[in-house]
């Protein structure tokens, strides 16, 4: 992906069901954004700006229907789908990779287990990312 005002990556999620998954980012999406990088919520943008640690509310989509979620997740260049370590994030399902990957969006994802299995089984079609450093 090259800075281009037309390529966005994002996040299609809520903090409202996820509060602390995105602090696995670090400043990552800042550090992206201040490069040019475009990035969205696909969603409310709740308290993204806090757990990203951003200087500036992002851009977002705002509530979207599930009748469009997946046209709006179609919309990015890559999906994120962190996910802090938790009792609740371990038996999370694969979900958010499998919607990106039904739209042909690529995603980076923590290694949780169920993403770890999504990962091995597509045949590594995303990045899995433990760090800040490997989210930016």
């Amino acid at each position: 992906m090259s800075a281009e005002q037309d390529e966005v990556f994002g996040w299609p999620g809520t903090t409202m069901s996820h509060p602390n998954d995105l602090s696995v980012c670090g400043k990552a999406v800042q550090q992206l954004i201040d490069d040019n990088y475009q990035f969205r919520v696909v969603g409310p943008s709740s308290k993204v700006k806090e757990g990203l640690r951003l200087t500036a509310e992002p851009e977002s989509t705002g509530v979207v229907s599930m009748y469009a979620w997946a046209s709006k997740i179609a919309e990015l260049q890559v999906s994120m789908a962190p996910l802090e370590i938790s009792p609740f994030n371990s038996s999370k399902s694969r979900l958010k990779l499998a919607e990106a990957s039904a739209v042909g969006v690529p995603w980076g994802a923590s290694p949780r287990t169920e993403y770890r299995r999504f990962y091995k089984e597509s045949g590594g079609a995303g990045l899995l990312a433990d760090t800040p450093k490997d989210w930016y």
